[in-house]
Formats: structure tokens, sequence, C-alpha cells
């Protein structure tokens, strides 16, 4: 729940924000600058959304990923996940990052979940691909659920309205409505007009 709060903040989203704003303007983990020390337990506001243009969204993830290399080297999760809200926050700033892209795809495993997802990016992988029949449950429906947001965020990313309004609907249909993606699509829904 801590992760949730300091993504999204305590507050409720405002419609019509990026979603690349929403990412690094409500996450912590970027260590933009020194943060005064703090109780256990206290919480920094986030700037508002507004104050965080995708290009500077963009810079703050590429600064985390560097900063975060190094320590989180052995974590199979964190860098494909960098990579992903890197590559949306770069295609909502107008930048191509395909070769920034391919260099990330060259550090992680790229046919295991959540390496899948730079693949798709890359044109390498499938959508279909993304998500094969799990008898895991929960752990299926979170797959399905990361895999339709992001889809609907790459579909936004090629201007494809059509494809980026299936895939968010999926993703409100499966993602837990106390996740991130859930909020982000209903946010991202709600600023296409549907």
């Amino acid at each position: 729940l801590e992760l949730v709060d300091e993504l999204v903040g305590e507050e409720a989203l405002a419609p019509g924000h990026d979603l690349a704003e929403l990412h690094v303007a409500r996450s912590e983990t970027l260590e933009r600058q020194t943060q005064p020390a703090r109780d256990a337990g206290a919480r920094r506001r986030p700037p508002p959304l507004e104050e965080q243009p995708p290009a500077e969204s963009a810079a703050d993830l590429d600064k985390a990923l560097t900063l975060g290399a190094t320590a989180r080297k052995d974590d199979v999760l964190w860098l494909p996940y960098q990579a992903a809200w890197l590559h949306i926050a770069r295609a909502r700033a107008g930048e191509n990052d395909a070769d920034e892209l391919a260099r990330n795809a060259g550090k992680i495993d790229v046919k295991q979940w959540p390496g899948t997802l730079v693949a798709y990016f890359l044109g390498q992988a499938k959508l279909d691909e993304l998500t094969p029949p799990s008898s895991h449950g929960s752990m299926g429906h979170a797959r399905e659920c990361g895999v339709a947001f992001f889809a609907g965020e790459q579909a936004l990313a090629k201007k494809d309205t059509a494809a980026a309004t299936q895939q968010l609907t999926r993703a409100r249909a499966a993602c837990n409505i106390h996740t991130v993606y859930y909020l982000a699509s209903g946010v991202e829904l709600k600023r296409l007009g549907k």
C-alpha cells in the first residue's frame, strides 16, 4: 500500500493528466533532489501533476534507471518495468527512444515476463504472446492487467485511440481497483472521453 501511496498519492486524480506525469510526479523513488530528514511514516507531498511535463518525466525516469541500475542489478523485475515506464514517458514527450530501448533490452531477459513488455515495444513479440494462459489465479490477472495497461499506453503513443481504448478498458476489467494500473487506465480513458 505504501508503494501505491507513493505513486498515486492521497488525493483523487484529476482527469486530463498525462500518464507519464502521473507515474513520475507521484513517485518518491526518483531522487531528483535531496529530501529533508523526516519521521518514519511521514509523507512528502508530491508535486502537482501539472508541474511535471512529459519530457521532465522521461528525464526523471532515466535518472532513476541510472541511479538504481547498480543497486538493482539482480532484481529481474525492476529493470524491465523501469524500461517500460521510461519508454512510455519518452513516447509521450515525442522522443524516439528506439536505440535506448534496444540497449535496455540487451540487459534483460526479453523472453521472460516482464521483459516481454520491452520485446513488445521493440516489435519482437506480439500482444497475445505476452499473456500465456496461467493457472496462478491472481498472478495471471496481475499480468493481464499490466499487459493491457502497457499495450494501451503503447497504442496511445502510436496515436491509435481505438486500440488504446480497447486495451485500457481491458485493464480496468482485469486490474484490482487498488492498483496504479487501474487508476491510471481510468485517467487515460477519461482523457480519451470514454
